[in-house]
């Protein structure tokens, strides 16, 4: 038989083995649990970045869009007209219009929005030329901003603030947008133009 002490001993060692079993399978647990997290966020982040790259394609491609398409409707009389309106009433604008006529007026702005928006489309081959386009933009749309100030009727009669009429405090009020997405684009442009690039380019 063997000694009270040998079979103690037997104990002690079986239950050490069963605890250091069950804190490697634990630990294997904890590491599993880890790898699954990590996959997750490994696949949010994917999404997010993929996200975030198709919204930047849309925000600089679409103010491209926009720029180029009522760029070319400023060829038009009745666009022609819109113009005048806005600027007629314009302290900062007005006198446009004792140089030009409308429609030359309205052209040369048409002009002007069409090469902004060339510029800007031109981000993956000349970045530098981007931002130069989008900073123009910010321009534009920072002097289009002010109408809301002088153009009346940007409020619908009688009801005021906050009440923007549809023509033209409404139509107004979309280049709080596209101001904001203008800076956005010159920013990144200007950035891509930096040491990074310099870099990659080598």
């Amino acid at each position: 038989m063997g000694t009270p002490s040998g079979a103690l001993g037997l104990i002690v060692q079986r239950e050490g083995t069963e605890t250091r079993a069950m804190e490697d399978q634990m630990t294997a647990m904890r590491t599993s649990r880890s790898r699954d997290e990590s996959r997750e966020e490994s696949r949010e982040e994917g999404w997010g970045r993929r996200l975030e790259g198709a919204g930047a394609l849309l925000l600089r491609y679409g103010l491209v869009t926009i720029l180029l398409w009522v760029g070319a409707l400023k060829f038009f009389a009745y666009e022609a007209e819109a113009v005048e309106m806005l600027v007629t009433n314009s302290p900062l604008l007005s006198w446009l219009l004792d140089i030009f006529s409308v429609r030359t007026l309205a052209a040369l702005l048409g002009i002007f929005e069409i090469v902004l928006a060339l510029l800007i489309a031109a981000r993956p081959r000349a970045p530098r030329a981007s931002a130069i386009g989008s900073l123009g933009a910010v321009v534009l749309f920072l002097f289009t901003l002010t109408f809301v100030f002088t153009t009346p009727e940007v409020l619908q009669p009688g009801y005021g603030i906050p009440a923007l009429s549809p023509m033209p405090g409404q139509f107004l009020a979309k280049d709080v947008a596209l101001l904001a997405i203008a800076i956005w684009t010159a920013g990144e442009a200007l950035a891509a133009t930096g040491p990074r690039r310099s870099v990659a380019l080598a």
